[in-house]
């Protein structure tokens, strides 16, 4: 389910009871999740983008002590 786009779900069922599920066997014993996506249409293609972008501005650099100092100290 990682696949899909949720931008692409038109709808979602589930389908818990034993007649519902009767049609898919063993495999819809504990259950269905049916998806329902959007389809292609004739006609002019549209492209759709959804990003993000972000950045981290690093704050004021820690000293850190080298072997010298360090056995100082201790």
């Amino acid at each position: 389910m990682s696949t899909i786009n949720p931008a692409d779900i038109v709808s979602m069922e589930i389908l818990k009871d034993a007649s519902a599920t009767a049609i898919y066997g063993a495999q819809g014993a504990n259950g269905v999740v049916l998806i329902t996506t959007k389809r292609g249409k004739i006609g002019e293609a549209k492209f759709t983008y959804d990003g993000m972008a972000a950045w981290q501005y690093q704050g004021k650099r820690i000293d850190i002590l080298n072997l010298r100092e360090f056995s100082r100290i201790l």
